[in-house]
């Protein structure tokens, strides 16, 4: 499929989880028009460890062990994935 100028590449780029590193939660600043569906937390290997189906004001991952993983923001029906260092 075509994509126009305003759909949701452009909105990707305004993306940033924060604090990273991180001690146990993140906040995911996006662009207002961009809708999180669902937030993905993988380990280095792929492996999912974490999932959350709706956007929240934080993200907690204080049970997960100390290391990097992969961040998946869904919306609209395309992905944007990004590494977290959890301290």
């Amino acid at each position: 499929p075509t994509l126009s100028s305003n759909e949701t590449d452009q909105d990707f780029l305004d993306v940033s989880i924060y604090p990273n590193p991180s001690s146990g939660q993140f906040t995911i600043n996006a662009n207002s028009a961009m809708e999180i569906e669902q937030v993905s937390v993988s380990n280095i290997n792929g492996q999912l460890v974490k999932q959350f189906d709706a956007p929240q004001a934080f993200y907690d991952i204080s049970g997960l062990h100390h290391g990097m993983y992969l961040v998946t923001i869904t919306s609209q029906g395309k992905k944007f994935t990004q590494k977290l260092i959890k301290q």
